[in-house]
């Protein structure tokens, strides 16, 4: 029986190539995709729809009539059974694209809700009052004026932002959110109906099963470059003129009114919006069709795509490209493919550590099908089919890159793993005994001056000089009447002096090694310091409390570790690790900054506690808290696969 075309597919012609061939757009209803064919495979699809056979066509084809192979036509009829654009689709196909379809689906499947067509009809001339060069144009002015007073006033906005985190503050998000998305997708709809383009439906986009609402104006491609890009930044222009509005309410409002915080919520959400989603070109949104309008590229990430697998195909095998190679097309297809990449692998750590690890784990495999299992298949089938135009030396390479990518993955690697702990320091402290200005700090003193007892030192050594002096002329003279109490008064006399230079040399503050200033060693100079002032400290222990499971001996031949406490990581050196029997949980370590510690059920502690002393490499913390013990593990990429795998089965089946 020959291919049989469905009746309802639509087919429209859009505008000629830049190889002189017409471009037309092919639609489907069932499943709301839109396909871009160019005219060869316009023509073939025509004798398909005609009930024309395979060989028939080949036959039309000997003859000059389908400007096409009989690669051509295989790709064709492999591109409608793989979209079920056939009515009779067989069985094995169609579980092909239900697979496929259930692998893409967990990243992006959307639910109509509405068809807005008949709504935006009536309500057209609305839009006309709004969507006109001068409204716009005003409301665009508006946005600017109002970011040019949050720049002016940038210490106002940046209290708002903190302020607005706050759980009093949170709740504002929600009705901004909504606010602003229905804004965005209204923005899309009503330019587009006013650039006489349908849209189709409105509804909720599942993207990595988070939801977002859509706008399908995929009937844009009829229309021409200028208003096809009005369309697809209408979103974005829309949200920066809120945000912008918002700016005037912000500014003006009292800090933390209803008004104030609606409006810097509004500000945010705006700003993240357009700046990393909608703003984003490596994702399909708004800033994918705008970049793709702006380089003339249909389907930009596809052929991108197959720009990179040219490219390295090229290098690596030798191959002429199927493709010309464009260099934007290269760029952008490998960045696009280094932030998918880091996206999903950051949405699916997200979902390990915070949500369910059962679904973590499955994500992460559907990942490793999409990005590597399923390309390199495809690409050892090309080879395996291009073998024979494939050097000896581009074989012989593509072995040495696989034996690399091998070893990359047996490959010894520092994993950096981290524990709860708690710092405790025996400090010796280093204070001033005696009041006075700090007049230089070397690496072995704090000298200190004190003018007033520098003083009365100096008169006592001139009232000693004196009172010596009547005594011995009293001996000389051989007066012995006050001669006693010249002896008392030299006596009284020299211990006062003696009192004085100790405290003049205490003013000369000895310092051990590894000292800690309280305060920055350049601020203490001219500065006046009272008796029993603390200027710095110097630790005769460092001690930390640490519960983990890695061994002892392998962290002290490490050598170094680190502490990490807030956003500051102190490298230390391991000396000795001493275990403690231990029944409870300290307090201290059950803390945001230590914790958590893992428990049994009955909340005994799993992981041993150990008693470690170190030495800071750098410099130490000031006082007693607790922090993260963090410790460079020695692993591998296979290593550390199977301990996931192997914790993920024993936690959900045993």
């Amino acid at each position: 029986m020959p291919p049989r075309l469905r009746a309802d597919l639509e087919f429209h012609r859009l505008r000629v190539g830049e190889d002189g061939l017409w471009i037309y757009r092919l639609y489907d209803p069932v499943s709301e995709k839109y396909f871009k064919i160019n005219q060869k495979v316009y023509e073939i699809i025509k004798y398909i729809l005609a009930g024309k056979r395979v060989p028939e066509m080949e036959h039309c084809h000997n003859d000059s009539v389908i400007p096409g192979s009989k690669e051509d036509i295989s790709r064709v009829l492999t591109f409608l059974k793989k979209n079920n654009l056939l009515f009779e689709v067989p069985a094995k196909e169609a579980s092909k694209g239900f697979i496929a379809q259930l692998f893409k689906s967990y990243i992006y499947f959307k639910v109509p809700l509405w068809r807005p067509e008949g709504f935006l009809v009536d309500t057209k001339f609305l839009a006309r009052l709004i969507l006109n060069k001068y409204t716009v144009s005003l409301f665009t002015l508006a946005a600017v004026l109002g970011f040019i007073l949050l720049v002016k006033f940038h210490d106002h906005f940046q209290t708002g932002i903190i302020s607005s985190l706050n759980p009093a503050a949170v709740k504002f998000f929600l009705p901004s959110i909504i606010l602003i998305k229905v804004f965005h997708e209204l923005s899309h709809a009503y330019t587009a109906t006013v650039l006489d383009c349908k849209v189709r439906s409105m509804g909720l986009a599942f993207i990595f099963m988070t939801p977002r609402l859509y706008t399908d104006v995929s009937d844009m491609v009829i229309l021409d470059r200028k208003s096809r890009l009005m369309i697809a930044l209408a979103g974005i222009w829309a949200e920066l003129i809120i945000a912008g509005v918002a700016s005037f309410f912000f500014i003006s409002a009292p800090l933390h009114s209803t008004v104030s915080r609606l409006s810097i919520s509004i500000i945010m959400i705006s700003l993240i919006s357009s700046l990393l989603f909608n703003g984003n070109p490596f994702m399909k949104f708004d800033a994918y069709y705008v970049l793709k309008e702006l380089l003339k590229k249909d389907n930009l990430y596809g052929n991108s795509i197959l720009v990179v697998k040219g490219f390295w195909r090229r290098i690596i095998l030798g191959l002429k490209p199927e493709v010309k190679i464009n260099v934007t097309l290269l760029v952008y297809g490998h960045l696009s493919l280094i932030y998918r990449i880091f996206l999903y692998t950051l949405i699916v750590a997200l979902v390990y550590h915070f949500f369910i690890p059962a679904l973590g784990i499955a994500l992460a495999l559907i990942e490793i099908w999409i990005f590597f299992i399923k390309p390199v298949l495809s690409e050892i089938i090309y080879i395996y089919k291009k073998r024979q135009f494939v050097p000896f030396l581009n074989k012989l390479f593509a072995l040495l890159i696989i034996s690399g990518f091998t070893c990359f993955l047996f490959m010894e690697i520092s994993i950096p793993d981290t524990y709860p702990a708690q710092y405790v320091s025996d400090r010796k402290l280093i204070r001033a005994e005696i009041a006075g200005t700090v007049k230089e700090i070397t690496d072995q003193y704090i000298i200190l001056e004190n003018k007033e007892l520098s003083h009365k030192t100096e008169l006592l050594k001139v009232e000693l000089a004196y009172i010596k002096a009547r005594k011995n002329q009293m001996l000389a003279t051989g007066n012995y009447d006050l001669l006693s109490l010249f002896e008392a008064m030299e006596k009284r006399a020299g211990e006062t002096l003696n009192q004085h230079q100790n405290k003049l040399k205490k003013l000369y503050i000895h310092l051990p090694e590894n000292v800690y200033y309280f305060s920055n060693k350049e601020d203490l100079q001219g500065q006046h310091i009272l008796p029993g002032e603390d200027l710095a400290y110097s630790s005769v222990r460092r001690q930390l409390y640490v519960y983990f499971d890695a061994n002892i001996k392998e962290v002290i031949e490490q050598g170094k570790i680190y502490l990490k406490h807030s956003l500051e990581a102190i490298p230390c050196k391991i000396m000795e690790g001493t275990r403690i029997p231990v029944r409870y949980i300290s307090p201290q370590l059950s803390s945001v900054h230590g914790g958590p510690v893992l428990t049994d059920k009955i909340y005994q502690p799993l992981q041993p506690l150990y008693k470690i002393n170190y030495l800071p490499v750098k410099k130490m913390l000031n006082h007693d808290v607790t922090c993260t013990f963090l410790y460079y593990r020695k692993t591998s990429l296979v290593v550390e696969l199977k301990q996931i795998l192997v914790k993920f089965f024993h936690d959900e089946f045993y």
